[in-house]
C-alpha cells in the first residue's frame, strides 16, 4: 500500500494510491532443479494503465554451484480495456555465472 506523485515518470505527475501484493511457491525437486510459480498483482487507483495482474513460471537448473540455467514465461492475466489495450507476454531463456 502506498502513495506516488510521479507514478509513470512525467512531469507534473498525478497522486495515485497504490495497492499491490504477491504469493510466490517455491518447490525444490532435487539439489539442482527449482521450480517456481509467483502471482503479482498492482493496482494503481487514479492511473489503469499502470495495473498489472502477472502470472510467471519459472524453472532453473543449476549445474555448477556458480552456474545456472533457467527458463521464465510470463502471462499477463489484465482485461484488455482501454486502458490496458494489449496483453504483455514474455518468455526468457537464460544463464547466470558467477564468480
Amino acid at each position: 500500500f502506498g502513495r506516488d506523485d510521479n507514478p509513470d515518470f512525467t512531469t507534473p505527475g498525478k497522486r495515485v494510491t497504490i495497492n499491490s501484493g504477491f504469493a510466490e511457491v517455491t518447490y525444490l525437486y532435487s539439489q539442482d532443479w527449482v521450480g517456481v510459480l509467483l502471482y503479482n498483482w498492482y493496482d494503481a487507483r487514479g492511473k489503469n494503465s499502470l495495473d498489472q495482474n502477472l502470472l510467471t513460471v519459472n524453472l532453473t537448473h543449476y549445474v555448477e554451484r556458480n552456474f545456472k540455467i533457467f527458463w521464465e514465461y510470463t502471462q499477463d492475466l489484465q482485461t484488455i480495456t482501454s486502458s490496458h489495450p494489449t496483453k504483455n507476454l514474455s518468455a526468457e531463456l537464460g544463464l547466470v555465472i558467477g564468480f
